[in-house]
């Protein structure tokens, strides 16, 4: 039958993980990994103050960042920003 995988076929591929690391990030590498300006960003995150928090000096904890991601989705170009 051509054109059909047959169970033996298939075989288990190692999982990878769809973020390669969360790591604290400033507000413009953020809105850089999203592809929008720092005020663009700062609108997006409005409605999610409550949620994510204040940021502690320049960054956004590893915390915030996971729950930024949970709530705008993770960026296509996460890889961007070292």
């Amino acid at each position: 039958m051509a054109g059909f995988i047959t169970y033996c076929e298939l075989k288990p591929q190692p999982m990878t993980p769809l973020v390669k690391q969360i790591k604290p990030y400033k507000h413009k590498e953020l809105a850089d990994l999203y592809s929008v300006s720092k005020q663009t960003f700062t609108r997006w995150l409005l409605p999610f103050k409550d949620k994510i928090g204040e940021r502690k000096g320049h960054f956004y904890s590893v915390e915030q960042v996971k729950t930024i991601f949970t709530l705008l989705g993770i960026p296509s170009n996460l890889d961007g920003v070292d």
